[in-house]
C-alpha cells in the first residue's frame, strides 16, 4: 500500500469526527456578556463628578514641582508623578 492510499484510508476512518472550533456559541455569548459588563461599569457615571477630586489636584502640584525642580518628598514611588510632570513639560506648561 502507498502513502496516498494509507493516508486515504486514515482520513475515511476520522471523517466522522468534527472539528470544534475553539469559540462555540456559549463561549462567544460568555466573551460578549463579559466585555459588556466591564464597558458599562468602567463608563458608569464617568463625568462624576465635575470637579476635580483630590488625586488630579494632588499629582498636578507634584508634577508642577518636578518641571520647576523643586525639592519634595513623597512616600510614594514617584513614576507616576514624573509622567504628570513629563506631559505638562511637553505640552508647554511652565508649573505656575
Amino acid at each position: 500500500m502507498s502513502n496516498l492510499q494509507t493516508c486515504q484510508k486514515m482520513a475515511h476512518s476520522f471523517h466522522h469526527l468534527q472539528i470544534r472550533s475553539p469559540m462555540n456559541q456559549e463561549t462567544k455569548r460568555f466573551f460578549f456578556l463579559v466585555m459588556w459588563l466591564s464597558f458599562s461599569t468602567r463608563f458608569y457615571k464617568l463625568a462624576e463628578p465635575p470637579h476635580v477630586c483630590w488625586d488630579e489636584t494632588h499629582f498636578g502640584k507634584m508634577g508642577s514641582y518636578y518641571i520647576n525642580r523643586t525639592f519634595l518628598f513623597d512616600v510614594h514611588p514617584p513614576l507616576g508623578k514624573m509622567l504628570i510632570g513629563f506631559a505638562g513639560f511637553m505640552t508647554g506648561y511652565d508649573g505656575t
